[in-house]
């Protein structure tokens, strides 16, 4: 286990420093406590605006909740923002499938370290429902 990646992401740098991330946390290193982030209005947005199936303003409100967490919870909400995002794409037709099912390629990437349950979120639906985003709290 070492010690982890930086926080903020320098101009450009936020795949490298999501991979380094994602690194970390394979290496055996353990996610904090989750308890914080489920306890935001913001979370709550995202979360109704995810359950009552409005992609688009679901989308904004994940990436409000991304950008507003710190490494490595950002990831969470980071592959939910992607998720919607597929949706969104989706909804377009069928010029945009190749790049929903990228998004989705990406989310399945960042949510791979992540136990079971996590920030009230049934991770484990979640994995399972990637190409139809049906978000579930536990």
């Amino acid at each position: 286990m070492g010690s982890p990646p930086q926080q903020p992401a320098a101009p450009g740098a936020r795949r490298a420093l999501e991979a380094a991330w994602l690194a970390h946390l394979a290496a055996g290193n353990p996610l904090p406590d989750p308890n914080d982030m489920d306890a935001t209005p913001t979370w709550a947005r995202a979360i109704a605006l995810t359950q009552a199936e409005e992609p688009h303003a679901a989308h904004e409100a994940w990436e409000a909740c991304w950008r507003d967490a710190p490494y490595p919870q950002r990831l969470l909400p980071l592959a939910l923002a992607k998720l919607t995002a597929a949706q969104v794409l989706d909804a377009r037709g069928e010029r945009s499938r190749a790049g929903a099912a990228r998004l989705r390629a990406e989310a399945a990437a960042l949510l791979a370290p992540f136990p079971p349950a996590y920030a009230g979120l049934d991770i484990v639906a979640l994995r399972a429902g990637l190409p139809a985003l049906r978000l579930r709290t536990c």
